[in-house]
């Protein structure tokens, strides 16, 4: 009883992990989103205030480059949580893992912010919490691609994660099979003596 309570402890702390993982990279997909129509909406109808320093083809052809820039980096930011995303509903190991290391090099390049601004280490803290998620749940992953390997190959059961797998044995004919196997004893048919010929 205690083993089967921690096979289901386990598994519900994967699907935990995956399914936070799979929240934060959503709610990252949105509100990038959301941020990057915001920002080339007002960049769209901002007006040229100084036309003596700035023409109004040279403001015009800023504001493109603006908008342009603020799309590219959103939608590689989008891309990067995309991976998270698939990467935790897919359950794949390559794409979370993918999205881990590339979640702790933008938290160690976050670190340089936060250090000239104090207001930035709470983006520090979300990122490492992230991070530290990828990592748990890819390193979950692996263990459980090891595990099923174990199975198929063995025709085994997995003794710490998965439910248990019966595995029945053919039938023995006359030997004692191994549990649970039921038993196949051997049919034995007489012969009778044929009829004796009388001459």
């Amino acid at each position: 009883m205690d083993r089967r309570d921690g096979r289901e402890s386990d598994l519900c702390t994967f699907k935990c992990k995956k399914w936070t993982l799979f929240s934060f990279c959503l709610i990252g997909i949105i509100t990038t989103l959301i941020a990057v129509i915001a920002l080339c909406a007002v960049i769209s109808v901002l007006e040229n205030h100084d036309p003596g320093h700035i023409s109004d083809v040279d403001f015009r052809n800023g504001k493109r480059v603006a908008i342009a820039v603020i799309a590219t980096i959103g939608t590689i930011s989008i891309m990067f949580e995309l991976l998270g995303l698939l990467g935790a509903y897919k359950e794949h190991h390559c794409l979370t893992m993918t999205y881990a290391v590339l979640m702790l090099l933008a938290t160690c390049a976050s670190i340089g912010s936060a250090a000239l601004e104090p207001a930035y280490w709470f983006t520090v803290t979300i990122d490492a919490v992230i991070t530290t998620l990828a990592f748990l749940y890819a390193r979950d992953l692996r263990r459980r691609q090891l595990r099923l390997a174990f199975i198929r190959s063995t025709g085994g059961e997995d003794p710490e994660f998965y439910p248990t797998i019966p595995v029945y044995p053919p039938p023995s004919y006359g030997a004692t099979p191994a549990a649970p196997g039921p038993s196949y004893p051997m049919q034995t048919h007489v012969v009778a003596d044929p009829p004796a010929y009388k001459d």
